[in-house]
């Protein structure tokens, strides 16, 4: 049969084997890279910021909306264009009535789909974005990342009217509208691209992928896919202002703790997990011997009578106490009184006489009962008394006391148990 030793020793490998864990995914991360950055601030190859420059070159510096989407289109002018450029999260229900209240007010918006994930519905507007169902196809075929696979050169003709020198296009959505009143400005073998049409006083431009804005095309490619992107937003109104919508881009991914497996924090979480996890195995497991039991600072009856008898001892003060005893018994069965008088006789024969009227009626022997009082008289004028003659001289005593008190019998039974009931209130 295994002891507590060997289930603790069990438990131990447990929480070293957590340790070893955290330890392990220091250095390894199974879950990979975090998501790209795509707003205007990010120099990363899906951010925005190469664009958001290239507008400011114009002389008509673009600016960056970072309130919640509902409350910062109360106080945006409808003669601003608004830029929805791959924003981590799509709008919601509420953010989309209000996006389509604007621009039926005179806004106009801008809105482009994220490559990665181009299936989005524009709720209000009967559009929607799906995606591509066959490979992207590319112009030129991009130059492909480190173990990825290279597809066949798929050659993908660009019709627009926004630009006339060469462009590429990578495809990967494509958009579902009513072609009656939406205007195609830019499609991939006749799949629509780019569309634009009217709402209200306002107007919309929808494109199917935002990578045409990306700082990875404006800046790796020689031909006129700047100025393409560039022509996309003008489209939705030449010369007004133009606002970037970054309040979709800040909450993007919901975390609530999911900023914390971020690779920026990654290591800090788990410097703090595994501090965590000491903490636990710490206090969940003695190191040592065990630790003595605490005492209770309450004592019982019987210690006090113990330390109080040891005290007594050491003073050498045991006929005090058999005195105060005496005194205690003569006063609960009114033998005092009976004491005092005949004034004639000695204190030996009141004694005897008192303690003939005490057994009256109890059955007790009253030489013996007159001999115990006469040794506790005695002993209590007594300079030094041992422990063992406190103890035979009071013991007796007390038997009779608790005799007398149970029969009821003598005159004195009702006093006593006035003095018990008075002891225990």
């Amino acid at each position: 049969m295994a002891g507590p030793d060997s289930g603790r020793r069990r438990g131990d490998w447990v929480w070293a084997g957590g340790i070893v864990v955290l330890l392990v995914l220091m250095v390894w991360w199974i879950p990979g890279d975090r998501a790209p950055w795509r707003d205007s601030y990010s120099l990363e190859p899906s951010g925005k910021s190469g664009f958001f420059r290239l507008l400011a070159a114009t002389g008509r510096p673009p600016r960056r909306s970072l309130a919640p989407l509902v409350e910062a289109l109360r106080g945006l002018d409808t003669g601003a264009t608004l830029c929805l450029l791959g924003p981590a999260r799509y709008p919601g229900r509420e953010e989309w009535a209000a996006l389509h209240d604007w621009v039926c007010r005179g806004g106009r918006l801008v809105f482009a789909a994220r490559a990665d994930d181009p299936a989005v519905e524009l709720e209000g507007y009967d559009v929607k974005v799906e995606p591509d169902s066959g490979l992207r196809a590319l112009c030129r075929p991009a130059r492909p990342k480190d173990g990825e696979a290279v597809g066949p050169d798929v050659r993908s003709r660009v019709e627009t009217g926004l630009v006339k020198g060469k462009v590429q296009w990578d495809r990967s959505g494509a958009i579902h509208c009513d072609e009656d009143f939406a205007e195609t400005l830019v499609a991939v073998d006749g799949s629509p691209q780019v569309i634009r049409f009217e709402v209200g006083a306002g107007g919309l431009v929808v494109a199917a992928s935002d990578r045409i804005f990306s700082n990875r095309v404006l800046a790796g490619r020689k031909d006129d896919s700047a100025l393409l992107a560039y022509r996309i937003v003008e489209a939705a109104g030449p010369g007004r202002p133009v606002w970037f919508e970054e309040y979709l881009n800040t909450v993007g991914s919901a975390k609530v703790a999911g900023i914390l497996l971020d690779p920026e924090f990654r290591h800090l979480t788990l410097q703090l997990a595994l501090i965590l996890l000491l903490l636990l195995w710490w206090g969940f497991h003695r190191f040592g011997a065990a630790a003595a039991p605490r005492e209770d600072r309450r004592r019982s009856i019987v210690e006090h009578a113990v330390a109080l008898g040891n005290l007594h001892f050491k003073a050498g003060t045991g006929a005090r106490l058999v005195g105060a005893y005496l005194d205690y018994f003569e006063r609960e069965t009114g033998l005092r009184a009976s004491l005092r008088r005949p004034q004639d006789a000695g204190r030996d024969e009141r004694i005897q006489r008192a303690a003939a009227r005490l057994v009256r009626g109890t059955g007790a022997d009253p030489e013996r009962v007159s001999a115990l009082l006469l040794a506790a008289d005695r002993a209590r004028r007594r300079t030094t008394l041992t422990a063992q003659e406190t103890l035979r001289r009071i013991r007796p005593l007390a038997k009779l006391l608790g005799r007398q008190r149970r029969s009821g019998g003598a005159a004195t039974g009702g006093r006593a148990a006035r003095a018990v009931t008075k002891g225990t209130s």
